[in-house]
């Protein structure tokens, strides 16, 4: 019976590994999509205050409604440069944090309701999978922890006298 229950516990670890490296490599996918739709709607922010400052249509228009109309196509740029150069510019362990922490709404819907799942291709895709596995692993190790404690019996040590 202890062979089943050393094997069980194997295939439980292999399972909590297999899922965790899954889940980070498919966050890394995300990640990935996310930004390119960030970058996409940066560089549409930046054409729009461009067309508002110099074009035709907007020069007709009168200086109050074109300075609003700017202000609002700034002020959506800068947050969308904030949070492109934020994410851009973190390390791969901080990158979820960044993204997390400067998050688009209505990005982050797009790009959950467009997800295409990836195989990781780059170093970072395999970098991910790996820490995932680790951590799936850790906390596999972590829940699997009190029921060890609680399953074995105490042993008691008992010193020979002579």
């Amino acid at each position: 019976m202890d062979w089943f229950w050393r094997k069980f516990d194997v295939l439980v670890a292999a399972v909590f590994v297999a899922g965790a490296a899954i889940g980070a490599s498919q966050g890394h996918a995300f990640m990935t999509q996310y930004q390119e739709r960030l970058s996409r709607d940066l560089e549409q922010a930046r054409t729009r205050v461009d067309e508002i400052k110099t074009g035709l249509r907007y020069k007709l228009m009168s200086d109050v409604v074109r300075q609003e109309l700017e202000a609002t196509a700034q002020t959506r740029f800068d947050r969308l440069n904030i949070a492109h150069t934020a994410i851009a510019s973190s390390g791969p362990l901080l990158k979820p944090y960044a993204l997390m922490r400067h998050r688009e709404p209505h990005l982050m819907a797009e790009t959950d309701r467009a997800f295409v799942p990836r195989v990781p291709q780059d170093g970072a895709g395999i970098f991910y999978t790996v820490i995932g596995g680790l951590i799936g692993f850790a906390v596999y190790e972590l829940v699997k922890l009190p029921v060890i404690l609680i399953a074995q019996p105490r042993q008691r040590k008992f010193r020979r006298r002579g």
